[in-house]
């Protein structure tokens, strides 16, 4: 953004209505590609309004983006470049005795929650790691987020709840990896005894450094260790009905990972 469409932006308060009657589209930037990121402060789902694109973001640096994408899309888009999948925030559903319908997603820094259940369709999203103020009663909620940037959006529950919930997933989850971190001091700390070894050149410390080992071939080995360790292959000589049962096993599996 310039000066000018920052100024505009500032100036006034985002709304679905108003950007239906394009009072914003001076400032609206066009982009088809777009994807999430830090900087994603809400996610609009347009897709029931009269409007030409299905999404309207509102980004710190970018402020308004219409894409063609649909909110799902975007969230999937997301999902899939994550090393973390859904299945955490739903794990972590599962040990917090708390009752809720919405599932925030969760990744650290990187905090997304639905205004509606996004299991079967779109919703609106609020970016919360830049979320510093918000007010309102009833449906309507006007959000402030860093540099001044305001919306206004509905939710019908309780808004005070949903953020409480949201800060309690990320601090579970970041409380989780904390352990795991804490767990594996050895290679964080520089072991004299291991010293020689980080300027190794061995084919496996130059796929470390080259970062061609991710967590998502480690999540892809796992599954395939799972499925071994389920159905082991000495145990069931006939391939086709061991190959179809892990097929079945992995897809839902699969469906844990995703808004299905």
């Amino acid at each position: 953004m310039n000066y000018d469409q920052r100024w505009l932006l500032h100036a006034q308060i985002v709304t679905k209505r108003g950007l239906v009657e394009h009072r914003f589209d001076k400032i609206l930037e066009v982009d088809p590609a777009f994807e999430i990121s830090l900087n994603t402060l809400l996610i609009l789902d347009m897709t029931q309004m009269n409007f030409q694109y299905a999404t309207v973001i509102l980004d710190l640096e970018r402020g308004l983006v219409a894409t063609p994408r649909r909110t799902r899309q975007l969230i999937s888009r997301f999902l899939n470049r994550s090393p973390l999948t859904l299945i955490c925030p739903r794990i972590i559903k599962q040990l917090l005795p708390l009752k809720h319908r919405v599932l925030p997603l969760s990744f650290g820094r990187q905090t997304f929650v639905p205004l509606t259940s996004a299991s079967h369709g779109e919703s609106d999203w609020v970016g919360v790691q830049h979320l510093i103020h918000y007010m309102g009663q009833e449906r309507k909620r006007e959000l402030i987020w860093r540099r001044g940037l305001r919306a206004t959006v509905e939710y019908k529950g309780d808004f005070e709840k949903l953020m409480h919930l949201a800060v309690l997933y990320s601090e579970l989850l970041v409380a989780l990896l904390q352990e795991v971190a804490q767990s594996c001091g050895l290679l964080l700390a520089k072991n004299e005894q291991l010293l020689g070894f980080y300027t190794c050149d061995c084919l496996g410390h130059q796929l470390l450094r080259e970062q061609q080992v991710s967590f998502r071939d480690f999540s892809r080995h796992f599954e395939q260790l799972l499925g071994d360790c389920l159905y082991p292959a000495k145990e069931w000589p006939d391939t086709t009905i061991r190959s179809d049962y892990l097929a079945s096993g992995f897809r839902s599996y699969d469906r844990l990972k995703k808004f299905d």
